[in-house]
Order: structure tokens, then C-alpha cells, then sequence
């Protein structure tokens, strides 16, 4: 029977792990952050940010939400948070990135993403990954394109429309041929 734990997965530069009870403090300062929030629906209160943690320390494979820790090999300090978690508009499963301010602009969004897209897509087998992006965050659209991913659709909510990016497993496995 195959393992139900989180796998730790690893790039050049970046190490991605399943949350630890020492990851609390980096955590709730990255999603209570309001730069490093502004474009995910903003930052979280103090106390929903420990709540989801606690939630997170379960994180098991295929649960509604898979979450790690990003950490940078150089440092062995964390540089964000990467999660998988079910969309509740079509059952896919969306890949969300946070990173800290700090970390912006150093190539760590596009290298986590190519590291969870080969975890879900390969190793998984998910039909494919999504991503909602706030259409005013010209990096995300950006890496969305950057990632292989193409417009899926757009949707609304409270705050407007907003678009969504997509990759299949067979389009990820075809660009790995190349």
C-alpha cells in the first residue's frame, strides 16, 4: 500500500517539505503579511493563520488541501509556501504559491511550480493542475505563461473576475520530452 504521507521534494536551489510544528512562526508571519498576501484575497488574521496550520500538520496525499514549506538549499531557510488543494468549481486540483517579499523576483515561484507540477502530474497522475491568478499581478500571469500553462477560463466572485490558468498531465509530460 503506498505511502499516505507528503512526499519532501527537492530542486537545485529549493527544498519543498510537509509543514513541521517549528514552521508555526514563518508561517503565520507569511499569511498574515499584507505584501505577501495582496494578491491571494489578502492576509489572514493572526488566529485563522495558526487554525490552518494546524489543519496543515495533518496534510496527507490526495487530502482537500496537500501543503509544504519551501525552503532555499543555499540558506536552509524558508522562502515560502506552496499548496495543492481541490477547486470547488470542478474538482482540479489548484496550485497555489506564496512567497516571502524577500524572495520575490529570484526565480523560486517558477522553480517551485516546475517541482509540484512534476509531483501532481507525474508522480500522482492528476489530469491536470489550475491556477487562479489575480489578473492585476503581471508576475503571476507571467509565470502561469512562463510555467506552460494556458487560459483555461475566466470566473467571478465577490471581487470581480479573475482568470484561470491550466496545465494537462500530458502537455507537462510532453515539455519534460523536450
Amino acid at each position: 500500500m503506498p505511502s499516505t504521507l507528503l512526499p519532501t521534494l527537492e530542486s537545485q536551489r529549493l527544498i519543498v517539505r510537509p509543514y513541521m510544528n517549528n514552521d508555526r512562526l514563518f508561517f503565520v508571519e507569511l499569511l498574515t503579511n499584507p505584501d505577501a498576501m495582496q494578491f491571494t484575497g489578502g492576509p489572514m488574521s493572526q488566529g485563522a493563520a495558526l487554525e490552518l496550520f494546524q489543519r496543515l500538520l495533518k496534510s496527507v496525499r490526495g487530502s482537500e488541501i496537500e501543503a509544504w514549506i519551501v525552503i532555499s538549499r543555499a540558506t536552509g531557510r524558508p522562502v515560502g509556501h506552496v499548496a495543492l488543494k481541490t477547486d470547488g468549481d470542478g474538482g482540479d486540483r489548484e496550485i497555489v504559491v506564496v512567497l516571502s517579499v524577500r524572495q520575490w523576483r529570484k526565480g523560486f515561484a517558477f522553480e517551485t511550480a516546475r517541482i509540484m507540477f512534476d509531483y501532481a502530474l507525474s508522480c500522482e497522475g492528476y489530469p491536470r493542475l489550475i491556477a487562479a491568478v489575480d489578473p492585476n499581478h503581471a508576475a503571476s500571469v507571467g509565470l502561469a505563461y512562463k510555467s506552460g500553462m494556458t487560459l483555461l477560463e475566466r470566473r467571478e466572485d465577490g471581487g470581480g473576475q479573475y482568470p484561470v490558468y491550466a496545465i494537462t498531465r500530458e502537455k507537462w509530460l510532453a515539455s519534460k520530452k523536450s
